[in-house]
């Protein structure tokens, strides 16, 4: 009996994990070619998300071709001080406000995407800006993903 219910549990466990969902790749979707990309705001992060949203476009189509215009704004807060009333963790926040120009349809959008983490800060300076910069790679990486996604979610619209 007891071999019976162990191998009818080892073959639903195996039929269950192989269901052959497959994650869907987003570059494949995103079918417009960038032709003007601007920005404004801070440096870093601008240059941050302009190269992933390139990275992550390889399909061009002559007939979805638009223009962006990135604004961020980042924010440098204290979230926590300690009984010294020493800092140990910061928060940034990232507010970026795209404009989307679609030539050929003669349509404009604008898209407000915001992201936020914070970081500890430690006794080594050097290791304390490292914490920020790759949290700043963080919220650029998420706000790349969130300008593509409403990207290919307007192609769809029009």
């Amino acid at each position: 009996m007891k071999i019976k219910t162990f191998l009818i549990l080892i073959l639903s466990i195996g039929l269950l994990s192989n269901c052959g969902y497959k994650v869907l790749d987003k570059s494949s979707l995103a079918k417009f070619n960038i032709v003007e990309l601007n920005s404004t705001g801070d440096n870093k992060i601008n240059f941050l998300i302009k190269n992933q949203l390139r990275n992550k476009i390889t399909n061009n189509q002559e007939e979805n071709e638009i223009i962006i215009d990135l604004k961020t704004v980042k924010t440098k807060n204290i979230k926590e001080k300690n009984i010294n009333n020493q800092i140990t963790k910061y928060e940034i926040i990232i507010v970026s406000t795209v404009k989307v120009n679609f030539i050929n349809k003669n349509v404009s959008e604008i898209i407000q995407i915001s992201s936020n983490g914070d970081y500890d800060v430690v006794s080594n300076q050097a290791e304390t800006i490292n914490n920020q910069d790759n949290l700043e790679k963080f919220l650029a990486e998420k706000i790349s993903e969130n300008i593509l996604s409403r990207l290919i979610i307007l192609i769809n619209d029009l």
